[in-house]
């Protein structure tokens, strides 16, 4: 099994979380293994990573490429917000650091057709992270949400309202037809629902935006990762790091104002004498506007060109 994916950021995720022999690291969406990777090179001889996915196959993935770190590599398929559980069930000690990365769908991932992420391939219309049986996938909120639902769930991937609307006309016509149940049936209504209202040649696909608000909304991915940097928190001891990667705005700006409302102190009035909140910052920020890769790393994976980075040290404040 091979990937075609490529961690981002990687030096400057070790730079922040400083992997140490004999430190505890979490890397809690592990995809196909690359930071762990690199995590578990520089803690060498025996830090050790613990490696959390939803997903099966990128637990599968990470497993055969971080198979020559042996037991140094923990492995436990669960979302981050069970990071409390899996440390509990393993008998893990608090990491040292926590990795969390919301990249949320890997370039392996999205070049599986039968997996429905991608607008560029033809697949069944999925893109669920968590393949429960039963569970709604991207083709069930296509065939049946109302033109106001659909238009919000587009608008959640940053398309703009007028063509948010036009795209899920075309959804609602179409369906009444026949059922919805390929990407590529789906990509060819939001192009004809662009060009309604914004002809001429785009610079980017036409069809991201209204694929990844359905893939956000899918899997509730902005409340579980505000949730999960939370767990996250909650798990670390004072001064343990935690390192975020973000990839649009949708992520950029909830993570950021989360760790900015986290570190503030007292939010006594200034008027008052003395402080009778008692409230202790939750975290430092090691950063305070996050970072974006450097130039050459864009040019060597333009797939990092949307990443952010953000460092928190924890603080004594409880969440």
């Amino acid at each position: 099994m091979q990937t075609k994916h490529i961690p981002v950021m990687v030096a400057e995720v070790l730079r922040f979380l400083e992997p140490r022999s004999g430190q505890l690291l979490a890397d809690l969406t592990v995809g196909p293994g690359g930071h762990a990777e690199a995590l578990l090179e520089r803690s060498a001889p025996d830090g050790r990573v613990l490696c959390l996915d939803v997903d099966p196959d990128a637990i599968a993935l990470a497993r055969e490429r971080l198979a020559p770190f042996g037991a140094r590599a923990i492995f436990r398929r669960c979302s981050y917000t069970e990071l409390p559980a899996a440390l509990e069930e393993l008998q893990l000690p608090a990491p040292d650091g926590c990795l969390l990365d919301a990249g949320g769908v890997s370039s392996d991932q999205l070049a599986d057709p039968a997996r429905g992420f991608s607008y560029q391939t033809d697949g069944p219309l999925d893109a669920r992270f968590r393949q429960a049986e039963g569970s709604p996938t991207a083709a069930d909120l296509v065939n049946t949400l109302s033109a106001a639902e659909l238009t919000r769930i587009f608008g959640m991937g940053g398309e703009n309202r007028r063509a948010a609307q036009a795209i899920a006309a075309q959804i609602i016509a179409a369906r009444r037809a026949q059922p919805i149940h390929t990407s590529q049936q789906l990509a060819r209504l939001v192009a004809a629902g662009v060009a309604a209202v914004r002809p001429g040649p785009s610079r980017k696909p036409v069809a991201r935006r209204a694929f990844l608000g359905l893939r956000l909304a899918l899997n509730a991915e902005i409340p579980t990762l505000l949730e999960g940097v939370r767990t996250a928190l909650r798990c670390l001891p004072p001064g343990g790091r935690l390192v975020v990667l973000t990839y649009h705005s949708g992520e950029h700006g909830p993570v950021r104002r989360l760790l900015r409302e986290l570190e503030r102190g007292c939010v006594c009035p200034p008027a008052l004498p003395r402080c009778g909140c008692g409230r202790q910052p939750v975290l430092r920020r090691l950063v305070g506007k996050p970072l974006s890769p450097t130039p050459e790393e864009v040019e060597r994976n333009p797939a990092a060109a949307s990443a952010r980075l953000h460092a928190v040290l924890r603080a004594a404040g409880s969440l």
